[in-house]
């Protein structure tokens, strides 16, 4: 239980239709901290990009034909001008799912790496360890 005047710090993170989960929960929910977005879809108007108040990451392969660098670079240039910074990572040889075990795009050496900016900003974001729960894609 929460006490009154306590403050919790929440998150999101997500992957492919998952990360735009966490995309519409950072637009739709102010209580919202930090999300993470492993290549999930982002918004591109600027009236949700307004409202989003969370700290925001997102992981992109280069090869994702779905949702591409580009969008990813686009979102990041407007949200930069209209909210703040979303901390972006490219990896420039993965597809999409590149963080996934069971799917054929996946990368196990970006996955690390995108596993440690992760642990890395949601610390910093939430402060202290975070707790992750982990969940398929």
């Amino acid at each position: 239980a929460v006490t009154a005047g306590a403050h919790r710090q929440v998150g999101r993170i997500g992957w492919c239709m998952g990360g735009g989960l966490a995309t519409a929960l950072a637009v739709n929910d102010p209580m919202l901290n930090a999300a993470v977005i492993n290549y999930g879809s982002l918004p591109d108007s600027r009236k949700n990009i307004k409202r989003i108040k969370a700290h925001l990451l997102g992981n992109f392969g280069g090869l994702d034909k779905g949702i591409s660098v580009a969008d990813a670079r686009k979102f990041k240039a407007a949200f930069a001008k209209f909210r703040g910074q979303f901390e972006l990572h490219e990896w420039p040889n993965s597809g999409h799912g590149f963080m996934n075990e069971t799917n054929p795009n996946h990368n196990v050496a970006d996955t690390a790496d995108a596993w440690s900016y992760i642990h890395a900003f949601l610390t910093r974001e939430l402060g202290g360890k975070p707790i992750v729960a982990w969940h398929d894609e």
